[in-house]
């Protein structure tokens, strides 16, 4: 038996059936969403941490930087030079080089006063083997800064940084790689890591002179970056060769200067692999050495003044499970909430379909049930929703086309009626102007001939007394009344002439005439009426006419 549908059902199995699609799609969708979107923002998250880390290290790198630029042009530095170069006497101000170290030592103690992160600042001398001229230090971090008595200076000359400043350009700042203090070639205890920034001195005549050195405390400068990132995250520094300078198992920093190494790619290989070391920085989902899988961001950077050599790898982590917890949270809440929207709209579906197709049907059948009488279809206008609003506007349709074909039909025998009336109103009128036509050119053609008979009678009598005897004043008026004779007879013939325009048959003439001839017939014709009235017409034409 083969099951028939109506359209409550096939609407409702149609709907079921794209909301299941659509369900589906939107599940599988979601999860790779949510997953991709979640994971990619916690990633981000982690590498700006790292950019804020790195960021934060090099402001504070190139800030001590510029600090040494500034101590090196202080007054005591070359008040100390030229009382050297003057047997121990400044010539300038009469001060000795022991009065301009002090002077310089109440600078260096100001500044470790106001900066608690500089652990030394030294003014080293190139003579004798590098002897330190002044140093001020501090004994730990957070303690008073001591300027150092001449009995406790130390010769530097040996020391990497020294001869590297001295081969610097003027004005240029030497970094130097972070390790751990030494004093008298041993490493300090307790330990203090520290990053020398320094600038040579030169004097009057362009020559080396000295230093400016100043010891940084690498630790409280990491303490600083640890706060730039978010509560819960791992930091990691290391050096250039991958070696540990800042960890969560601070066992493992140094390492480099303690006996045993310790490096970042021993713990997280991925970050030695070709697609990470050549990356500035970048993100990886890895596995640790201890097997956590762990996303890092990671932020390469090059010391301020210290070259290539001198790079720093900064690098955020987090458990990849705390990145994706968030992820699975979100995925779960959006399983739930779809299924449960799923089911609503499936229910609302199904009383949708059937309030919304019983309408539609009795509209159907009605409209095809129609024969397209005089009466418009029987629709169920009496619904509230857009079917009973369409119902509504169908019959005022078909209502108002029933009407103007009404209205139409009558307009049409209306029109037919005036146009015959407005007929045979045009053929009269046409039979009145053609009568009328033809009586006013009977009556030019009789009158031009009635007035052309006694007009030839004047002209031929005209004619004859210009032959008399006439005197000179009789003989003008003479040839006045002929001239006018005979621009009367031609008015006469143009009057003629509209009988041969409405006939197609008026042909144009070109004849010559005697301008002076016109003028003096046109003088003469007014010459009397003028002179009645007080009036002399006279003319004149030159010659060359």
């Amino acid at each position: 038996m083969r099951l028939r549908l109506d359209i409550t059902g096939k609407l409702l199995v149609l709907t079921m059936g794209l909301l299941a699609v659509h369900g589906c799609i939107t599940l599988v969708w979601m999860t790779e969403q949510f997953h991709s979107e979640l994971v990619s923002r916690e990633m981000a998250a982690l590498e700006q941490d790292s950019r804020l880390a790195s960021a934060a290290f090099e402001r504070r790198i190139e800030g001590a930087g510029e600090l040494a630029l500034a101590l090196a042009d202080v007054p005591p530095i070359q008040g100390i030079l030229r009382a050297k170069a003057n047997g121990g006497i400044d010539p300038a101000d009469g001060s000795t080089e022991l009065q301009w170290r002090n002077r310089l030592g109440v600078i260096f103690r100001s500044l470790l006063s106001a900066d608690h992160g500089v652990l030394q600042a030294r003014y080293v001398g190139v003579a004798d083997d590098g002897m330190e001229l002044v140093r001020v230090e501090r004994a730990s971090a957070g303690a008073a800064p001591l300027v150092v008595p001449p009995e406790q200076l130390q010769h530097k000359s040996e020391t990497s940084y020294f001869q590297e400043i001295l081969a610097l350009p003027k004005s240029q700042v030497y970094v130097s790689a972070i390790d751990l203090n030494r004093e008298h070639g041993a490493v300090e205890t307790p330990h203090k890591p520290v990053v020398r920034t320094g600038t040579p001195i030169y004097d009057e005549r362009g020559r080396v002179a000295g230093l400016i050195v100043l010891n940084l405390d690498a630790s409280s400068a990491f303490a600083a970056v640890a706060r730039q990132v978010a509560a819960g995250r791992l930091l990691y520094i290391a050096n250039q060769t991958g070696d540990y300078l800042y960890c969560p198992d601070q066992s493992k920093a140094f390492g480099f200067d303690l006996g045993h190494r310790y490096t970042i790619y021993e713990d997280y290989p991925a970050l030695a692999s070709p697609n990470a070391a050549n990356l500035l920085r970048g993100t990886l989902v890895t596995r640790a050495g201890n097997g956590a899988r762990m996303g890092l961001a990671f932020e390469r950077q090059d010391l301020p003044y210290g070259g290539p050599d001198r790079g720093l790898l900064f690098v955020v982590g987090d458990d990849y499970s705390t990145v994706i917890a968030g992820t699975t949270r979100a995925l779960q809440r959006a399983i739930v909430s779809g299924v449960g929207l799923l089911a609503i709209a499936l229910g609302v579906a199904w009383c949708i379909a059937r309030s919304f197709t019983r309408p539609i049907r009795e509209t159907t059948a009605a409209i095809e049930a129609w024969d397209g009488g005089r009466a418009p279809p029987a629709l169920p206008c009496e619904g509230r929703d857009e079917v009973g609003t369409l119902a509504r506007a169908f019959t005022r349709i078909t209502g108002e086309l029933l009407d103007h074909r009404n209205h139409l039909e009558r307009m049409v025998v209306e029109r037919t009626s005036e146009l015959e009336a407005s007929r045979r109103q045009l053929i009269e009128a046409r039979d009145t102007a053609e009568h009328a036509n033809r009586a006013k050119s009977e009556f030019l053609a009789k009158m031009s001939h009635e007035l052309r008979t006694p007009l030839n009678g004047v002209i031929g009598m005209t004619e004859l007394l210009r032959d008399t005897d006439l005197d000179e004043r009789q003989r003008r008026f003479v040839d006045a009344c002929s001239s006018s004779g005979r621009s009367l007879l031609e008015l006469i013939n143009d009057v003629l002439d509209i009988s041969k325009i409405e006939a197609g048959g008026l042909e144009l003439e070109t004849r010559e005439f005697l301008l002076t001839q016109c003028i003096d017939d046109t003088v003469a014709m007014l010459a009397h009426r003028a002179h009645h009235k007080g009036v002399e017409v006279t003319y004149y034409v030159e010659p060359a006419l």
